[in-house]
């Protein structure tokens, strides 16, 4: 059997138990898997007991036999002489059970877990099936993930950008700073070494943050003020003593 279980990225980190439902077909108790009242079988009418049915087709003048598991006794050769009045006959009951899965830690997407034996049933005499359980881990509206490293964007304001400084993110566990040279431009990309997905043991991935520049929605006057400054500090370097020489260049 598989069954898909969707995680969030917060428990594919830490690892999670989860209670799954389980629907699958068990044996009857009332007939103990036999499919007749009180578990009174008798030799099986359509096959004489054999399992197998021989069929017969003519075409022409030519004749086909093939041999093939009686369709009634599935080919034990008996079958029941009353049918159970709990599985109509079938011998077995659809039914959910419970099971606590343990889900470690750095599993992603497509992860495949394997518990034995809690799968469906198998022919008389053979023991359950296996029950696979996919995982599906939930997209993440900060982080997205690349194997065992996480990338994530963060914001920082013009003087950061220029003047250089220090900026607090969020990570998977808790909270990490990124210093940040001066003259840094948007869109770079900084590497936090081990702040990523587990892998094995105490092993883990990276996390990588691109900073953008973020541009505020309103200033005070003092804000303005200063930015008009800058501009004309600006403006007077374009047009100072060098710029001749830039141009004749």
């Amino acid at each position: 059997m598989r069954m898909d279980v969707e995680i969030t990225l917060e428990e594919a980190f830490s690892g999670v138990r989860k209670r799954i439902t389980v629907p699958k077909f068990e044996r009857c108790d009332a007939c103990h898997g036999t499919g007749a009242k009180e578990g009174k079988v008798v030799t099986c009418p359509d096959c004489g007991g054999a399992g197998q049915m021989r069929r017969t087709q003519s075409r022409g003048f030519a004749q086909f036999v093939s041999v093939g598991p009686c369709t009634r006794c599935r080919g034990t050769g008996r079958a029941p002489g009353t049918s159970c009045p709990e599985c109509d006959g079938r011998g077995v009951n659809q039914r959910t059970s419970q099971i606590d899965l343990e889900i470690p830690k750095g599993v992603d997407t497509g992860s495949r877990l394997r518990i034995a034996g809690a799968g469906e049933i198998g022919p008389p005499g053979t023991p359950p099936g296996d029950l696979y359980v996919v995982i599906d881990v939930r997209d993440h509206p900060l982080f997205r993930r690349d194997g065992a490293d996480l990338l994530m964007e963060a914001e920082m304001s013009y003087p950061t950008a220029a003047l250089g400084g220090e900026i607090e993110i969020s990570s998977l566990d808790g909270t990490a700073k990124v210093k940040v040279p001066p003259a840094t431009q948007p869109d770079a990309v900084f590497r936090l070494k081990g702040r990523g997905m587990p892998v094995r043991g105490d092993l883990r991935g990276d996390l990588y943050v691109r900073l953008k520049l973020k541009v505020p929605d309103k200033l005070s006057s003092e804000e303005k003020n200063l930015l008009k400054r800058l501009a004309e500090l600006e403006g007077h370097q374009a047009n100072g003593p060098f710029s001749k020489l830039k141009k004749k260049r």
